[in-house]
């Protein structure tokens, strides 16, 4: 088996760069299968973290596309091998595979190669990688990405920009050398002006390059995204899903755009201002075929699961599968209540004025999240009616120790408690002003809920999360980025407009809540559309039956 094993993988491309001990110790984690003719081995889509050779006889590879035409992608035969990208990277399969006549094969799960990577570091770089997976596997990983969700390309702006940038440092440079020579000339220490002018050049060259540096583009299995950031300026992040990319634009914006091959690429969407734009990147015709490859396995992945929920109707009332009933969960147990005591409803009493008076910035209760403006607002709003409330104390206590002697103690404590009264007044309105602006998104829309205090007047806007076509969060300026506060904006296709989320603690975690959930969202209309259409198919079948039943009578 060992043999059998080691000599399959010695005709592989993929390994054979490896020295002859690493290739043993790869075919240790060989297992071999045998396959009768028709038999599918892996379907397009599936998670399947398997490579699979071919030893013996033939193996077709095919691929639905977004339009549901299925093509056919190779014939391997023997030392032929598919699935590379799931061992290395841990893909979905992107092609389904099938025998054409009976077939030997060898397969190796990622988990036992992942072992032996462990062991073994530097084989990566041996391995005869497609172009394509060497370049997934060395992208990076972002602190935003979901479970599952795989970085397909990343890429900087255009060094001319970074050039162009340079050329105004250098502007301000060749402006200092009269002033350097100057100082030297007139002996009004020169070495000091000198060593002030290369830092100002300096610093504006490490900027320059910094700000360059900041503005990065991905595209996932699951979304395209822009960052950019000016330093100590702004930091935004505009992303979308790939279902909602409805087409892709290239621009390359004078001659030497076109010679150098830099060019912006416009993704866009159904909001009215839905873009997310790469502006001035290398190759911009790479980076729109990357983000169409994506869209496109998107869309053929709806397909095929459409094709499953089919598939999986057929066989089961051709009576092709046994169906087993479904798992019934045991009957919850109840819970006995037990009496509390006056201690405990004191304490319930006192978490609830706690909780209304020093609120959570974020709530989380099941599915749904509740952000309310961060507390900068609320300082913002209450630092007047705080500091007239402040030097009314101070007075007051100034006659109270006879700091200040001009009248008797009366007229300024009733002074004091008028302006207390409406200081205190002012301080409650503008918390309660603050409190009850929330923003939520749920399994089903997004929130935006502005209500005056006291029940005066309420501002409720909400949008299905189906109608979310990109969301994008802006950090203005320092303060803001030190306190990690911003805006984030929901586009919508809906009449609502987009929906703002102004000053709320953490954009970019409120962006990810909200890309989560339109994730978790998608995947349930998915599923409930698979059942309406199994049930469909499944009374197509009944009625089928029931007219050839009656047409053999």
């Amino acid at each position: 088996m060992y043999d059998h094993a080691l000599a399959c993988l010695d005709t592989v491309e993929l390994f054979s760069g490896l020295s002859q001990e690493e290739l043993a110790d790869v075919a240790a984690l060989a297992e071999p299968v045998h396959c009768p003719a028709g038999e599918v081995l892996c379907r397009q889509g599936e998670v399947n973290a398997t490579w699979y050779a071919v030893a013996a006889g033939q193996v077709r590879l095919r691929r639905l596309d977004g339009e549901g035409v299925e093509h056919v992608t190779g014939l391997l035969e023997p030392g032929g091998s598919f699935g590379e990208a799931a061992l290395l990277l841990g893909e979905p399969q992107p092609d389904t595979a099938e025998a054409v006549v009976d077939s030997d094969l060898v397969l190796i799960p990622k988990v036992r190669f992942d072992g032996l990577l462990l062991r073994r570091p530097r084989m990566v770089s041996r391995l005869m990688l497609t172009p394509e997976v060497r370049r997934r596997l060395k992208a990076p990983r972002f602190a935003w990405q979901g479970q599952g969700e795989i970085t397909v390309y990343v890429t900087r702006r255009h060094v001319w920009p970074l050039l162009q940038a340079l050329l105004g440092v250098l502007v301000v440079l060749l402006a200092l050398v009269p002033v350097v020579a100057w100082a030297w000339a007139q002996h009004l220490q020169p070495w000091l002006v000198t060593i002030g002018a290369q830092a100002v050049v300096t610093s504006l060259a490490v900027w320059v390059f910094i700000d360059w540096i900041n503005d990065t583009y991905i595209v996932t299995n699951r979304r395209v995204a822009c960052e950019e950031r000016l330093l100590l300026v702004f930091e935004t992040r505009v992303e979308a899903p790939l279902r909602s990319i409805q087409n892709i634009e290239v621009r390359h914006k004078g001659l030497l755009a076109r010679l150098l091959d830099f060019g912006d690429v416009i993704a866009a969407t159904a909001g009215t201002t839905g873009q997310v734009v790469f502006r001035q990147v290398p190759h911009p015709e790479a980076a729109a075929r990357a983000i169409w490859a994506e869209v496109e396995r998107d869309r053929a992945l709806v397909r095929l699961e459409t094709r499953e929920v089919i598939r999986a109707a057929m066989r089961q009332r051709l009576s092709l599968t046994r169906s087993e009933p479904e798992a019934t969960a045991p009957p919850p147990r109840l819970r006995r209540v037990r009496r509390r005591g006056p201690l405990w409803a004191v304490y319930v009493t006192l978490v609830r004025l706690l909780d209304h008076f020093i609120p959570h910035v974020r709530v989380e209760s099941g599915d749904t999240v509740t952000w309310r403006k961060h507390p900068l607002v609320l300082i913002r709003a209450t630092w007047r009616p705080l500091l007239g409330l402040a030097l009314a104390t101070a007075v007051v206590l100034l006659r109270a120790y006879e700091v200040i002697k001009a009248f008797s103690l009366q007229p300024f404590l009733i002074g004091y408690g008028v302006i207390a009264l409406i200081c205190l007044g002012w301080l409650l309105w503008q918390f309660e002003d603050w409190r009850n602006d929330i923003y939520q998104v749920t399994g089903q829309r997004v929130i935006d809920l502005k209500r005056r205090p006291f029940l005066l007047s309420e501002d409720r806007r909400e949008a299905p999360l189906e109608t979310v076509q990109n969301i994008t969060y802006r950090i203005p300026g320092i303060m803001a980025r030190l306190l990690n506060t911003g805006t984030v904006v929901i586009q919508t296709a809906a009449r609502t407009g987009d929906l703002e989320f102004d000053w709320v603690y953490d954009p970019a975690g409120v962006q990810a809540d909200i890309f989560r959930r339109m994730e978790r969202y998608h995947q349930r209309k998915r599923e409930e559309e698979a059942r309406r259409r199994q049930a469909e198919l499944s009374d197509w079948f009944a009625v089928y039956h029931e007219m050839e039943t009656q047409g053999n009578s």
